[in-house]
């Protein structure tokens, strides 16, 4: 007999696209537990991130109860190695790109990577300590799926080449024009809105990439829009895909999660407001020069 295999959702989305909103919506539902962000960005990331339950993530009985096996024996913290988003496997620059970045995914990469036993073992112990946590949360939460709500295309590349999980993707995207409004507002890199709308069509890109690389793996597309205009049918939508019952999600609170993410995760009061500021931050000009870049991916998606 096949062994059944652990249920795994990964989340793909742009930054300022509802990620965490979609997150803290989809952990009400008795099946699915997610904790957002969940660790590190890197092996360099020093933050010291706050959980959702109030608590930082190295005080909080979640983390404790579910990590146990990525800290390091006899010294404080966690193993870095395996508590991130991605491993790195080579320190030089351009290796690293190579190894790690979602354009070069290929089962050639795989093959090599399987060669050098230093990036092989890593590999495989950095999945095996994943699988544990998501197993340990799955437990600990009583629930059947795990959201990973990390984001990151290597990261689902990962799981989706190791076979490990019974795997889907929920990909998870906002006006582009909104996106880029937005970005252009919050980065630390202040790019242009030519260079804000290109982000926005080269992540769709690279998720097309993905489920044309791992066609085994169901893909989902879900408008931010959407969950906040008709939330309970596109979490009806949500949970058909998923196959688990349909319950609602629109009323409860943030008792018992541990999500990481952006600051609604501090203060969300359950209220559920689509942010469409972009129509009055952005002249009419300015969005028809938008909308032009963008054209083909916003009709795709059903913005036109």
């Amino acid at each position: 007999m096949t062994a059944v295999k652990p249920k795994l959702v990964s989340l793909l989305s742009n930054w300022y696209s509802g990620a965490t909103l979609f997150t803290i919506l989809l952990n009400r539902h008795s099946q699915i537990v997610s904790n957002g962000e969940t660790m590190f960005f890197n092996d360099e990331d020093a933050s010291r991130y706050d959980c959702s339950c109030g608590k930082y993530i190295d005080e909080c009985d979640f983390y404790e109860a579910t990590t146990r096996h990525m800290r390091r024996p006899g010294v404080p913290g966690w193993d870095k190695r395996l508590f991130v988003q991605v491993p790195t496997l080579s320190r030089n620059p351009i290796l690293r790109s190579l190894l790690g970045s979602p354009r070069f995914e290929s089962v050639l990469r795989h093959r090599i990577i399987s060669a050098v036993p230093a990036w092989g073992g890593l590999r495989d112990r950095f999945l095996e300590a994943q699988l544990q946590f998501f197993a340990n949360a799955r437990q600990l939460a009583h629930a059947s799926i795990y959201l990973d709500g990390t984001k990151s295309i290597p990261r689902a590349q990962l799981f989706a080449r190791s076979g490990a999980s019974d795997m889907k993707v929920l990909h998870l995207l906002r006006d582009g024009r909104g996106f880029s409004a937005s970005c252009v507002r919050h980065m630390d890199s202040k790019p242009s809105l030519t260079e804000a709308a290109k982000i926005w069509m080269d992540y769709i890109s690279a998720v097309d990439k993905f489920a044309k690389s791992f066609p085994s793996v169901p893909v989902l597309s879900v408008r931010y829009e959407d969950l906040c205009r008709n939330t309970v049918a596109t979490v009806d939508r949500i949970c058909g895909f998923l196959e688990i019952p349909s319950e609602d999600l629109t009323v409860g609170t943030m008792d018992g999660m541990h999500v990481l993410g952006n600051r609604m995760r501090r203060n969300f009061n359950g209220a559920i407001v689509e942010d469409t500021s972009w129509k009055e931050r952005l002249d009419p000009a300015t969005q028809t020069h938008l909308t032009s870049l963008m054209r083909k991916q916003l009709e795709r998606f059903g913005y036109l």
